[in-house]
């Protein structure tokens, strides 16, 4: 009967062991998940978080403005330096067309492009590119700066606290939401190859806006 009692006991241990064992191996797993932009799929398993890969993390912010605006400002004639595309492609050092990812969008105001520069050659006001897809209403409109921001008057998130920074093919970008006014959409500035980007997307979609700034860092 004692032989019976210890061999059962035992056998008990060795359960709790293996179930312990087991325990240690799920946790460690799910934390490693986790840790890698993983979370629990309600229907078993694990599902990646859109977005999340090794070097692109998404955070998005909430404006503290009711409607994003470029800082426009009162400049003259004097200040203004007319380009060609292909002269403003060369100045800036880079190429891109909103047009090869989306390809029912197309460029306005395509008859000029320009920059308005300080007296000493640095720039005041980027050039604005737009695309536009008229039948879904969506717009996209990219200014670039060159040696800093564009001119914004985006700087704070909605609670008055500094913007969280996404990454994206691990370079820093400031994305923001906004739905006020008719009119919603993402805002985000970087910097890419010395240049300062304010990109808006007009009635986008959270990835497809994320497109768009993949598509902006890989030129």
């Amino acid at each position: 009967m004692k032989s019976q009692s210890k061999a059962i006991g035992i056998a008990i241990g060795v359960v709790l062991i293996i179930s312990v064992f087991l325990f240690g191996i799920t946790l460690s797993n799910r934390g490693k998940a986790i840790s890698n932009g993983y979370m629990d799929s309600s229907e078993g398993g694990v599902a990646l978080s859109i977005a999340n890969t090794e070097n692109t993390e998404i955070i998005v912010n909430d404006l503290a403005f009711e409607t994003p605006k470029i800082g426009f400002f009162s400049l003259g004639p004097d200040n203004y330096c007319e380009y060609t595309k292909e002269e403003l492609f060369d100045y800036y050092g880079i190429r891109f067309d909103i047009s090869s990812i989306f390809p029912d969008m197309i460029e306005e105001n395509t008859d000029s492009y320009g920059i308005f520069k300080y007296s000493d050659g640095r720039d005041m006001q980027g050039h604005n590119f737009i695309w536009v897809n008229l039948s879904s209403n969506k717009n996209v409109s990219i200014e670039i700066i060159k040696g800093g921001f564009p001119k914004t008057d985006i700087g704070v998130v909605a609670d008055g606290s500094s913007p969280l920074a996404s990454t994206i093919s691990g370079e820093d970008v400031n994305i923001f939401c906004f739905d006020s006014d008719g009119q919603s959409g993402y805002y985000a500035e970087f910097v890419h190859k010395s240049l300062g980007f304010a990109v808006y997307g007009y009635n986008f979609d959270e990835d497809d806006f994320v497109r768009i700034l993949s598509y902006l860092i890989s030129c």
